[in-house]
């Protein structure tokens, strides 16, 4: 059987302090649960007042919908611990 394939989407703007530290802790703790994953990074481009989260959360599916068997939406300044 086909192990499935979990794209992780990660809505983002402004916050390179905690994209540092979320990555490599995300690719570790993942890896250590044998899960075929990626993680997409999701930016806003402009410089709006505005986050517009729901939108760079869709746009960052459509682009990758058919890579992925499932997919998982989680803040970049949020770190799971177990």
């Amino acid at each position: 059987m086909q192990k499935e394939k979990l794209l992780i989407i990660v809505p983002y703007r402004n916050r390179k302090e905690n994209l540092s530290l979320f990555v490599p802790h995300m690719e570790k703790w993942i890896k250590e649960q044998n899960i075929d994953f990626s993680i997409l990074i999701s930016e806003q481009s402009d410089d709006g007042e505005w986050f517009n989260k729901g939108s760079i959360i869709n746009c960052g599916f459509n682009e990758r919908k058919e890579k992925s068997d499932y997919v998982c939406i989680h803040d970049v300044d949020m770190i799971p611990s177990s």
